[in-house]
């Protein structure tokens, strides 16, 4: 018998013929003019591995027709590759491998974020890559900074902070096969039709993005999420094999996701994200124009300092009082506020703030 042409082995083969022909054409097309930059970064794949993506840019020279020179940016990409050790010396080994189409001399310029792997000054990948090639300027992902500076903020914050360790809590906890089951039926049972196809996002991601996608699934799904959490926590009246663990975690996460307080942090870590996504769009995008994203910048700042007034916060405060009454929550409660030992030479008085929202 003959053999199979469409065995995997045979299209492995075809895949991995094709990959070289095109990384062949990227280097002759890099080679034709000269000076190339390269960008590195990773991530997550479906499978659960870090993929490595080496991208490369270059200036592309063509000639019109009427004798003019043109000149136009392209980037390609040149490479994926999943390794287990992130260090730089082995990142940047991989790198160097990808590259070994071009001349190494020739890279003017390289990408990447500021993890110390990548941008250690001794055996972080940019370093070594310096050795081997000193014009390779290092230029650290701009985007990557900005999404840094957000990630420091929102920590300071012990509220908003609570709120996405909570947002991952439920994440994790809808992963189990039964329990995302029951909530994918009553999100395609539900009235609004877009909420149909609606999943849970995790939060502990490298992308900034996540964030504001868990956030934005969260708050337009709640009733849904509200009602499944509440259904799985009352599975042990009307079900005898109920499993005890669904149970008593399904409690504590209804009572957080109630909680006034994960509300209001919630609406307040929405508005922001609002007025910062266009930067992170402006910044990510394919085609980047540094005078739109400095003009993007300036106004986003002001947007921001504009939050800050009491105009903007009565707002904010009236959206969360509207979604409370709207799904029927428990307004705020003032605690009894907590004081320290007073001496009797002390003259200072505490000052203790009781209102949540003023907390936040």
């Amino acid at each position: 018998m003959g053999s199979n042409l469409l065995s995997y082995q045979n299209i492995f083969d075809l895949i991995n013929v094709m990959s070289k022909l095109v990384v062949t054409t990227i280097a002759q097309r890099i080679s034709s003019s000269k000076y190339y930059s390269i960008i590195v970064d990773s991530t997550y794949d479906a499978s659960k591995k870090e993929a490595t993506a080496v991208l490369v840019r270059y200036v592309q020279h063509s000639c019109g027709c009427d004798g003019d020179l043109g000149a136009k940016p392209v980037e390609h990409l040149l490479a994926v590759f999943t390794s287990g050790d992130t260090t730089g010396i082995s990142m940047s080994s991989r790198v160097i491998d990808s590259l070994s189409h071009l001349n190494l001399q020739n890279m003017i310029g390289q990408s990447m974020d500021g993890a110390s792997n990548m941008s250690g000054k001794n055996i972080g990948m940019k370093s070594i890559i310096q050795r081997e090639c000193p014009t390779a300027l290092y230029v650290w992902c701009y985007a990557h900074r900005f999404a840094l500076v957000i990630e420091k903020s929102i920590d300071i914050c012990s509220q908003v902070r609570k709120m996405f360790s909570f947002l991952q809590e439920l994440y994790v906890f809808f992963s189990g096969h039964r329990r995302q089951a029951k909530l994918t039926d009553n999100l395609e049972n539900s009235k609004d039709w877009r909420k149909r196809k609606q999943k849970l996002k995790r939060v502990n991601t490298t992308r900034l993005t996540s964030k504001n996608d868990s956030l934005k699934i969260v708050l337009s799904c709640f009733d849904v999420i509200k009602q499944t959490l509440h259904e799985l926590s009352s599975e042990n009246d009307s079900n005898s094999d109920a499993d005890p663990d669904t149970i008593a975690k399904s409690k504590g996460l209804f009572k957080q996701l109630t909680d006034f307080e994960v509300v209001a942090s919630m609406h307040i870590a929405n508005k922001i994200f609002k007025t910062l996504n266009p930067v992170t769009v402006c910044l990510q995008g394919t085609t980047v124009d540094y005078g739109i994203v400095y003009s993007v910048m300036n106004e986003t700042k002001k947007k921001l300092s504009s939050l800050r007034n009491d105009a903007s916060w009565s707002n904010v405060c009236s959206e969360i009082n509207l979604f409370i009454e709207k799904h029927e929550l428990t307004s705020q409660t003032t605690k009894r506020s907590r004081k320290s030992k007073r001496f009797m030479d002390e003259l200072s008085v505490d000052e203790v703030t009781t209102d949540p929202l003023k907390k936040i």
